[in-house]
């Protein structure tokens, strides 16, 4: 079973979130550049096929949109992507950040193809 995170904190501060994510997780992100992501981002993990995570402003000025529609008072978003150890990572960010919010869980079964994956990531 994989799962899709997607967590939230009501800043928007990168410089604040993302050490004492790259400390809880042991990774270490690279700063990114996307039109379609709203700018400045922060990645780990270049495969998707593997477990892989980014820090991303929920808000978009570049599109002038929401990524997460429902989640307005969210500044700042961390997808946890095709991951088996959902539960470990969540306990790792919450200890480091206990402010920080669970907005949405996907699990897509091993079973699934392609479409079913990206049919389950937007409708979750």
């Amino acid at each position: 079973m994989k799962v899709y995170d997607i967590y939230g904190l009501e800043t928007d501060d990168f410089k604040s979130v993302l050490p004492v994510v790259e400390r809880a997780t042991g990774a270490k992100f690279e700063e990114r550049e996307s039109y379609y992501l709203g700018g400045t981002y922060y990645r780990f993990g270049r495969d998707p096929a593997r477990e892989n995570f980014s820090i991303r402003r929920n808000f978009n000025p570049i599109e002038e949109e929401w990524n997460e529609e429902d989640f307005k008072d969210m500044g700042m978003l961390i997808y946890v992507n095709n991951t088996e150890r959902a539960e470990k990572i969540e306990r790792m960010i919450r200890n480091a950040m206990p402010e920080i919010v669970l907005i949405r869980r996907t699990e897509v079964s091993d079973e699934s193809d392609e479409n079913e994956l990206q049919y389950s990531r937007v409708a979750a």
